[in-house]
């Protein structure tokens, strides 16, 4: 179980990584559908390269007539993430888009528990688990450094044009947590998580070059590429097929909730470490001590959802 918890950790660890990567193909590509684009093109050469080594590229007979249609879902779940976090961080910016997502990836994990849904395993929401989210609500707002915006007299402004797309940004969350439990019952279905998550991957990477063919300045800025020796940049793509990977393992095992916040847990801890090292070309910002403990009241709410 522990192991599993590692790596459920790991696994929301990777998605810091890959934003900072997207974000350097954004800068350089000048267009954020572009560097997706690059994103999904590492990631499904990574997976063809291990379905390869895995020699397993047939699928089950009557794959396609057994498997409901929503269980194809998940790449265009995807591109629906992305597009979404694009609109709410020019609208909310990056606080309150992460905020809210993270709302909707939390209570969405929950409702799976409680009813079962998906193939999720049951956990009734009790006493323990109500306990353990309000940790993690209070460790989120820690580690955002929510105290300390509003003793400084900048605090967090709600405004009416905003609040109409909250509901949008929950159902980013919502998609999130709903795309890994599509992808843990589709990988039943295909009995291969890496052909899950090469379907999945493949489906963004049309979706995106569609979309790329649509959106100005087109696909001529892909030319702009120059990974300088910078070859990091180019690891959002295997972040990507490894959060896919892990998220459609891990569900079926710990349940939607507790891998929801495991992963939060991850992605907050990496984010930090980034941040305060200044590593990944990011600006270096120190780690406060309030930041380090939203973090340890997160685990402790954990503990609450998943062993008590």
């Amino acid at each position: 179980m522990f192991l599993l918890f590692c790596l459920a950790i790991l696994t929301g660890a990777a998605n810091p990584i890959q934003t900072a990567a997207n974000s350097k193909l954004r800068f350089q590509l000048g267009s954020p559908f572009l560097a997706s684009l690059i994103n999904c093109s590492v990631g499904v050469s990574c997976l063809i390269l291990a379905n390869l080594i895995q020699g397993k590229f047939s699928l089950p007979q009557d794959v396609f007539s057994s498997t409901p249609l929503w269980a194809w879902s998940g790449g265009l779940m995807g591109v629906f993430i992305l597009v979404i976090a694009i609109v709410l961080m020019n609208y909310l910016g990056g606080l309150k888009t992460v905020l809210i997502t993270m709302t909707g990836m939390i209570l969405t994990g929950i409702v799976l528990d409680h009813f079962a849904l998906l193939n999720v395993p049951h956990h009734p929401f009790d006493l323990n688990r109500a306990i353990g989210l309000c940790c993690v609500v209070l460790g989120i707002v820690l580690v955002f450094k929510l105290p300390q915006l509003i003793k400084s007299g900048q605090p967090v402004n709600f405004k009416l044009s905003e609040i109409c797309l909250y509901p949008l940004g929950l159902f980013s969350g919502a998609l999130m947590t709903l795309q890994s439990a599509i992808n843990a019952v589709l990988s039943v279905k295909l009995n291969s998580l890496i052909l899950t998550a090469l379907f999945c991957m493949s489906l963004s990477l049309i979706l995106f070059i569609c979309i790329g063919f649509c959106t100005k300045p087109g696909l001529k800025n892909l030319w702009r590429l120059n990974v300088k020796g910078q070859y990091w940049i180019l690891c959002g793509g295997f972040c990507g097929a490894f959060f896919v990977l892990c998220n459609a393992f891990l569900i079926p095992l710990l349940g939607a909730g507790a891998v929801s916040i495991l992963c939060i847990t991850g992605q907050l801890s990496c984010g930090l470490i980034i941040d305060h090292f200044g590593l990944l070309s990011a600006k270096q910002r120190k780690a406060r001590f309030s930041q380090i403990l939203g973090l340890i009241i997160i685990l402790l709410g954990i503990i609450f959802i998943r062993l008590l």
